[in-house]
């Protein structure tokens, strides 16, 4: 998802640490986005405690309700004294230099003419109420030489930030339907910054839902199911939920168990089959009669393989389904008749 970038609308000040630094502005104090004008510093060679350091402000677009990204300084300028050719590096500062982060080092200055380095950091723990007091230091590397004079035409610092990731969803729960042969998934919905949208996960297979419940299909026979849910914002995403284990046990569909039925006298049908396929605990009939109520059922014993469904309408469309029960109590649709 995408970030957006904002520089800094201007440099507030510039500072040196103690030291023997030369510090020669050649205009008001201000490093510039023009070549016409430079600021002119002496740093010595492998002294640390000597840097020319800048402190940016008004980073006004970023709102406590963004994440900071990453950090790039961008410094153009050139070096007096060729035969050192530094290494200068630079460090990253919020909180007026409370926390640094170090260890990003530019490449070689060779030379007079201008040239133009970049460092990102994005590791930083950066927060958006410090950017307005960030700072930048820029050092010479650990070299043992005389002193070398920089001139700094332009320094630039730009931030990254993104909204931040709405809360991870909670209450996470699952229920399968043993007659549909589906996983209900329900969570309570993120708190936070807005949500665009939440990820279900299930077994590495993913889909993306505007509510906060889903009804998972087409699943597949002897599997476990982990799910799991996250919250997705403008630009990031929440962490994953704990995960909820849902057991698909189910043995495949009955095939060839020779459902039948015979017209009784009694406005009814006897129904029969065959238990071909063994390992049944027990039946299950399932018959609906074209209206909105939930279709009634009963359950003929294990050893059982016929039942006379009575007390019938007649010249009424009939459907009866046969479905057979395992030790798990999940049941495999069989076959169904349309008796009318």
């Amino acid at each position: 998802m995408p970030s957006t970038t904002q520089n800094a609308n201007d440099i507030s000040s510039e500072f040196y640490a103690s030291g023997d630094i030369n510090w020669s502005p050649t205009f008001s104090s201000r490093i510039t986005a023009s070549d016409n004008d430079y600021t002119e510093v002496d740093l010595d060679f492998g002294d640390q405690s000597e840097w020319l350091e800048i402190e940016y402000n008004n980073f006004t677009e970023i709102v406590s309700t963004d994440q900071i990204d990453s950090v790039t300084a961008k410094i153009e300028g050139s070096q007096l004294g060729v035969q050192h050719q530094s290494s200068p590096q630079v460090r990253f500062s919020d909180d007026n230099g409370s926390s640094w982060c170090s260890g990003h080092t530019f490449t070689n200055f060779q030379g007079s003419t201008d040239v133009t380095k970049s460092i990102t950091c994005s590791h930083h723990s950066w927060t958006y109420s410090s950017v307005d007091d960030l700072r930048v230091q820029y050092r010479t590397g650990v070299v043992d030489e005389d002193s070398i004079t920089y001139r700094i035409d332009f320094s630039q610092t730009t931030v990254v930030y993104s909204e931040i990731a709405p809360n991870v969803p909670t209450n996470l729960a699952e229920t399968f339907n043993f007659d549909n042969n589906t996983i209900d998934v329900s969570w309570t919905a993120s708190t936070g910054n807005p949500v665009v949208n939440y990820t279900v996960d299930y077994n590495g297979t993913t889909t993306t839902v505007s509510g906060t419940s889903v009804t998972l299909t087409n699943l597949d026979y002897n599997t476990q199911y982990v799910i799991k849910v996250r919250a997705n914002g403008v630009d990031n995403s929440s962490a994953y939920t704990s995960t909820v284990t849902s057991d698909y046990t189910r043995t495949a569909p009955l095939e060839d168990i020779n459902f039948t039925y015979a017209p009784l006298r009694e406005t009814g049908f006897c129904l029969k089959w065959e238990n071909i396929t063994g390992g049944v605990s027990n039946w299950k009939l399932v018959y609906y009669d074209g209206s909105t109520t939930a279709p009634p059922t009963v359950t003929p014993a294990s050893d059982e393989f016929n039942y006379k469904w009575t007390g019938l309408t007649k010249n009424k469309r009939h459907l009866f389904k046969l479905v057979a029960r395992n030790g798990d109590n999940l049941y495999d649709e069989g076959g169904a008749k349309v008796i009318g």
